[in-house]
């Protein structure tokens, strides 16, 4: 007779309950919007990471539209993986690149730089690498292309936050890299990301489009914490492996709905 125990959730730092009381004292008093904690947390990256300039964004993928935006002509095709997200792809395109997919390492799953070469045009503006799984990719000989033909080099190190490479931090090799600080990721919080760079006067471009935004609504803010609260619920060991586990393969296995689109 098959025995079956459930596995351990994923790894992360569970959020403190004082991180949850603190944001929501936050809304209830509007101070959401005050003070100058985003600029502490740029300053504590750059010295950090020893970059010269560095800006906090909403998400990942907004960075990695200014990035694009700011470095590229419109029309100009963007190399990159075809093994990310849609939101990515989505990124290139609304900051007026054409996507140019190339060719994944079999053993990272990243971009192969030996495949990079070949797909270089006079229309091409950008190599954009991806940094998969904490594993990062070949940048030094990618970075090497990108001097040789004039191109900006963009790390998406939304997955890779803290890694090095050859002494460096990925995302302070290229002309820009931008790091996630969503639910997931290597550095979590309920929401937000930084851009990095050498290139003053690209991030102060970047800084000053960001300006012009509006702040999401409280509501947003309090759905996102909420959100969090769940995960952080469902995901502790002493809920998950009873429960939420047993739950999941349920739905998986049987194909319902509700439970695959909620857990």
């Amino acid at each position: 007779m098959a025995v079956f125990s459930a596995p351990h959730p994923r790894f992360r730092i569970y959020t403190r309950l004082g991180s949850y009381t603190s944001l929501l004292t936050d809304l209830l008093f509007n101070r959401i919007t005050k003070g100058a904690d985003v600029e502490k947390l740029e300053k504590a990256i750059a010295e950090q990471f020893r970059v010269s300039h560095v800006v906090a964004v909403p998400m990942a993928r907004v960075g990695i539209y200014l990035a694009l935006k700011h470095l590229i002509k419109p029309g100009q095709g963007v190399i990159m993986s075809p093994y990310t997200i849609a939101d990515v792809v989505n990124m290139v395109i609304l900051a007026g690149g054409v996507p140019v997919f190339c060719d994944i390492e079999q053993k990272s799953c990243n971009i192969d730089p030996d495949k990079i070469e070949e797909l270089i045009d006079a229309k091409t503006g950008a190599v954009l690498v991806t940094h998969l799984h904490g594993i990062g990719a070949a940048t030094g000989e990618i970075l090497q292309i990108c001097r040789s033909r004039n191109l900006a080099l963009v790390e998406d190190t939304s997955q890779s936050f803290g890694g090095y490479q050859n002494g460096k931090r990925l995302g302070t090799i290229g002309e820009a890299g931008i790091y996630s600080f969503g639910m997931y990721k290597n550095i979590n919080s309920w929401y937000g990301g930084a851009v990095v760079s050498e290139n003053k006067v690209l991030i102060d471009k970047i800084k000053g489009e960001l300006n012009q935004y509006n702040y999401q609504s409280g509501y947003f803010i309090f759905k996102r914490m909420f959100k969090g609260l769940i995960t952080d619920f469902l995901t502790h060991p002493l809920v998950f492996q009873p429960l939420t586990y047993w739950l999941f393969r349920y739905g998986f296995l049987h194909n319902i709905k509700w439970i695959n689109k909620r857990i």
